[in-house]
């Protein structure tokens, strides 16, 4: 009896508002109601996923926004007023994303019983429109909780390199692939600054290896040529990073130590600038938002905004393929399947794990890390790559794996010295490290001229490792090449690994 009653309110105002016709309202005013007492138990729990909350809190903003309605009042015409809402959600992606992280133990390593909590969020590498997302490990249980990839915002690490350093840096013709940079201790009134992690220092490096092994020494090297300004800017007004003045600084742009953090939606967007061939999309959840006549309420405009060239963006790929190839993100399977490129980070005190990767089909941000900031176990693997690779894996078994990433026509392969960053010569091959001699990626122009000066070619005594002079036997006498190089400064106690090979070390 109570729900014809109500049935009988709602058709007398649905017929007083012009949503029926009399003949509409007297039919279905005499209907006999029936029950159906079995939709409760059939019903599905009412727990939204953590994509359909998404879209709740994006359509929510867009129509307090568009109509000046209240957060109740918006909310109220969500979950009441007959809303048709078209999303670029794949289905299938998500269900994989949240079997993933429903059964999260098997990729996550716990500290003291505990487990770390993570996000997840899956982008169109060529719109930026969202295809999945998952807000936290475990069942949902709950409605409106916390979404740790929309609006948890954490310190990024090393993933900021590529974005607040060297792409801006190649962008504006400050770096390029065969950049070296002399990995040494940095010092401060605190003694040596930034460390790497490990803490190991390698010596003459280039852009490739400094990127690959995300080395802190270089990136705030980078940063110095690139300028604080610079890089401060191209984050906050190309990829719409919120910075605050406390950010403008070297820690926080070298390093990803940024005073608040970003949320892994944006720094996910904003690695889609790499396979999208330099431009960057909005976000979106949903494309529009109709009532039930079909009326649009809101609309969702893809909106697209160029933050590098093709070329950088080429650079680039080839870059953070070394990442995955050889780098911090070698362990990833997935690069034995299909082009694979991505950066990997850790903040302070490793309070956070992020892995952004991406291939031609898609861009996925991972991040790891306790709510309240806890130092995250770590069993070799990066639990955000072991994430990423059973996400992804499964999310190409049905694609062309014959398909490279982005790539531009006016991007040279040039070989190039691997310690001056010129051509290569002769004695460059005679190196006793053998590798010495790479293939870079430049923009026409950019290309490296001049010969190497740095390898000198030179006999040494084969069983003591030192020069040779009059008194060795030419039987010890071995031909190889050495660095000409001085470092400026010594560091007492600190090892330069590529000390061994200068010929200063071998008189």
């Amino acid at each position: 009896e109570n729900n014809k009653t109500r049935r009988n309110i709602v058709l007398s105002k649905m017929l007083e508002y012009n949503y029926i016709t009399e003949a509409e309202y007297n039919d279905a005013i005499n209907d006999e109601i029936i029950i159906n007492s079995q939709i409760e138990s059939e019903n599905r729990s009412g727990i939204f996923s953590w994509y359909a909350e998404a879209i709740i809190d994006d359509v929510t903003k867009d129509l307090m926004e568009r109509y000046n309605l209240s957060r109740e009042g918006a909310m109220m015409v969500i979950y009441k007023g007959g809303l048709n809402i078209y999303s670029p959600i794949d289905p299938s992606l998500q269900r994989s994303a949240e079997n993933v992280f429903e059964n999260y133990k098997g990729y996550i390593n716990h500290k003291n019983g505990i487990y770390p909590n993570a996000s997840c969020v899956i982008l169109d590498p060529y719109t930026s429109d969202v295809l999945a997302v998952i807000g936290g490990v475990g069942v949902k249980k709950e409605n409106r909780i916390l979404n740790r990839a929309t609006q948890s915002i954490r310190p990024l690490g090393s993933v900021i390199k590529p974005l607040s350093v060297y792409a801006p840096g190649i962008e504006k013709g400050i770096l390029k692939y065969s950049t070296i940079f002399d990995d040494v201790p940095m010092s401060n009134d605190n003694g040596y600054w930034p460390r790497n992690s490990p803490n190991v220092f390698h010596g003459l490096v280039d852009l490739d290896y400094s990127i690959s092994r995300s080395l802190n020494t270089t990136s705030i090297q980078a940063l110095r040529l690139l300028d604080i300004n610079n890089s401060y800017d191209f984050l906050s007004n190309e990829l719409g990073f919120t910075l605050r003045e406390n950010d403008k600084n070297e820690s926080p742009l070298g390093l990803g130590q940024l005073t608040n953090g970003e949320t892994l939606l944006n720094v996910t967007k904003a690695y889609t600038m790499f396979q999208g061939g330099g431009y960057i999309g909005n976000p979106r959840t949903y494309y529009k938002v109709t009532d039930n006549f079909g009326n649009t309420v809101l609309e969702n405009k893809k909106e697209y905004k160029k933050v590098i060239s093709e070329e950088t963006a080429t650079i680039m790929n080839h870059l953070l393929s070394g990442v995955t190839n050889y780098g911090t993100a070698k362990y990833s399977g997935l690069k034995n399947e299909i082009a694979l490129a991505g950066k990997t980070g850790t903040s302070g005190n490793s309070y956070d794990k992020w892995f952004v990767g991406y291939t031609p089909y898609y861009v996925c941000g991972v991040w790891v890390g306790y709510d309240n900031p806890t130092s995250v176990a770590e069993g070799g693997k990066s639990p955000a790559i072991n994430l990423f690779d059973a996400i992804m894996t499964d999310a190409h078994n049905d694609k062309n794996k014959n398909v490279d990433l982005y790539s531009s026509n006016s991007v040279l392969e040039v070989e190039y010295c691997a310690d001056s960053g010129c051509l290569p010569c002769e004695e460059c091959r005679l190196d006793p490290r053998l590798n010495r001699i790479k293939t870079g990626y430049f923009i026409k122009g950019t290309e490296p001229t001049e010969i190497c000066h740095l390898h000198k070619s030179v006999y040494i005594d084969s069983q003591t490792g030192m020069i040779a002079n009059n008194n060795t036997s030419y039987l010890l006498k071995r031909k190889i090449s050495l660095l000409d190089y001085i470092r400026e400064k010594t560091y007492e106690g600190v090892e330069i690994q590529d000390d061994k090979y200068t010929l200063k070390s071998r008189t």
